[in-house]
C-alpha cells in the first residue's frame, strides 16, 4: 500500500443512517398521502362516517346502538369522538387519523427505545419497513384498530418503566374500545398481582365513571345497557364470517359447537396466563422475556381466539410479526423458529394483499390464511421465548456490553 493510500482516509460506509432515513422518508411519504386524501375525499371509503355520526349521536343524547351492526364501541369512545363534529370534514377525519397513526408508531417507537426487544438501528429500521405493508390499509380506511394495539404496547412498555398506573390506563382505554383487549389486562393483573392489579381495575372503573360526567347519567347508562346487549346479540361468529383461528379448521370441514368454540378461548387463554405466572415466580424470567411472552401470545390469542376478528384486525398482529421477522434473521435463531416468523410474514401480507387487491370469493379457505399466519406467529413467539439457549446469549451480550443503538 503507497503512502499516499495510507495517507487518506477512506470513506466509512453508514448503511444504519441510510435506512433510517428511508424508513423515515417512506413512512413520511405515506402519512401524507393518506392524510391529503382523507382531507379530499373525506366521506368516501372510510369507518370515520361511523364514528363522526356515534359523537353526534352523544351530543345530541340520541341512541347510539342499531341491532348489532353499526358503531359497535363503548359510549365512553362516543365521548371521545363528540369534539371531532364541532370541525369540518376537512379537518376532522385528518385529525382523527393523526392520533391515530400517532399512537401506533409512537407506541412502537417508545418499545424500541426501551428495548422491549434489543434491536439495533438498522434492524429497527427494517421493522418499520416490514410493517408499512401490513399497516397501511388500515390508515387508509380510518380503522381503530392501530389506536388500540398501540395503547396495548405502551401499556406493556409502561409495565416494564413501572409506570403501572399509565400502563393500567393505557390498556383500559382500549377495553373501552374493543373489550377483548381486557385479556392482557388479565394476564398482566396475574404476573403482576399486587402492582398492577387493582390499578388496571380501578382504571377500567374510572373511565367507565367519566362516561356519566360527560352526559346525562341516565341517558349513559341506557347507552351502556344497550351496547351490552348488542354485543351479545352479535352473530358474526355464527354467520361464519368471523377470521378467527375457527376458520382454519372450518376449512377442514371441522364444525366446532359454541360450547367447545368457548372451551378452547378459555383453556388457550387459561394457558397463557399460566405461562405468565410461571414465567415471573417459577421460571423467573427476564422481564422483557416476560414481557414479551405475554404480548406476543396474547396479541395471537385476540385474533384466533377472539369474538369477532375481521381482516382489518390484524393490523394489531403487525408489530409484533415485523419485529418477529427481524429478530429471527438478527439473532441468530434456528432455522425452525426462523421459518415460522417467515411464514407468519408472508401469510399476513398474503392475505392482505387478497383482501386489498384480488377480487376471490371469500370460502373458508380463503378467509383462514390470515388466521394461519397468526397461529404461525404464536408458534414462533412459544418457541422464542422457551429458548433459553437464546437468552442466556442475550444476557452474555449484555454482560458483556451490548453495542447500543
Amino acid at each position: 500500500m503507497s503512502a499516499i493510500e495510507t495517507a487518506v482516509p477512506r470513506p466509512v460506509a453508514q448503511p444504519k443512517a441510510g435506512l433510517r432515513l428511508t424508513a423515515l422518508i417512506v413512512w413520511g411519504i405515506v402519512v401524507v398521502v393518506v392524510l391529503v386524501r382523507a382531507a379530499l375525499a373525506s366521506r368516501h371509503h372510510t369507518v370515520f362516517n361511523t364514528y363522526f355520526g356515534a359523537g353526534r349521536n352523544w351530543l345530541a343524547g340520541k341512541d347510539l346502538y342499531e341491532g348489532s351492526a353499526g358503531f359497535v364501541y363503548s359510549p365512553l369512545v362516543a365521548a371521545f369522538f363528540a369534539p371531532f363534529t364541532f370541525l369540518k370534514g376537512v379537518v376532522s377525519q385528518p385529525l382523527w387519523l393523526a392520533i391515530s397513526i400517532a399512537g401506533f408508531l409512537g407506541a412502537l417507537v417508545w418499545s424500541l427505545r426501551e428495548r422491549l426487544i434489543r434491536l439495533s438501528g438498522e434492524q429497527q429500521a427494517f421493522v418499520f419497513l416490514l410493517l408499512l405493508p401490513l399497516s397501511v390499509g388500515n390508515f387508509n380506511n380510518g380503522q381503530v384498530n392501530p389506536l388500540v394495539i398501540g395503547l396495548l404496547l405502551a401499556g406493556v412498555v409502561a409495565i416494564q418503566r413501572r409506570w403501572m398506573w399509565v400502563s393500567a390506563f393505557c390498556i383500559a382505554l382500549a377495553v373501552y374500545f374493543k373489550i377483548y383487549p381486557i385479556a392482557l389486562g388479565l394476564v398482566l393483573m396475574v404476573a403482576y398481582p399486587k402492582e398492577f392489579a387493582w390499578r388496571f381495575l380501578f382504571a377500567l372503573v374510572l373511565l367507565g365513571a367519566l362516561s356519566f360526567v360527560l352526559q346525562r347519567p341516565p341517558y349513559v347508562l341506557s347507552q351502556y345497557q344497550l351496547w351490552f346487549a348488542t354485543r351479545t346479540a352479535d352473530q358474526r361468529h355464527e354467520a361464519g364470517i368471523v377470521r378467527d383461528g375457527f376458520m382454519i379448521l372450518k376449512a377442514l370441514n371441522v364444525n366446532l359447537s359454541e360450547r367447545a368454540h368457548q372451551a378452547c378461548q378459555a383453556l388457550t387463554g387459561g394457558a397463557i396466563a399460566l405461562l405468565a405466572l410461571l414465567g415471573r415466580f417459577r421460571f423467573r424470567w427476564r422481564e422483557d422475556r416476560l414481557l414479551i411472552a405475554i404480548f406476543f401470545l396474547v396479541d395471537a390469542w385476540m385474533l384466533l381466539c377472539g369474538p369477532a376478528t375481521e381482516s382489518a384486525t390484524y393490523v394489531m398482529l403487525a408489530p409484533a410479526v415485523a419485529c418477529a421477522l427481524v429478530v429471527s434473521f438478527g439473532k441468530g435463531l434456528p432455522g425452525g423458529i426462523k421459518g415460522l416468523a417467515i411464514a407468519s410474514y408472508s401469510f399476513l401480507l398474503l392475505g392482505t394483499a387478497i383482501n386489498s387487491f384480488l377480487r376471490l370469493p371469500k370460502t373458508p379457505v380463503v378467509m383462514s390464511v390470515q388466521p394461519l399466519g397468526a397461529v404461525f406467529f404464536a408458534c414462533f413467539a412459544f418457541a422464542w421465548v422457551w429458548n433459553d439457549r437464546f437468552w442466556a446469549e442475550e444476557d452474555g451480550l449484555a454482560e458483556g456490553g451490548e453495542p447500543g443503538n
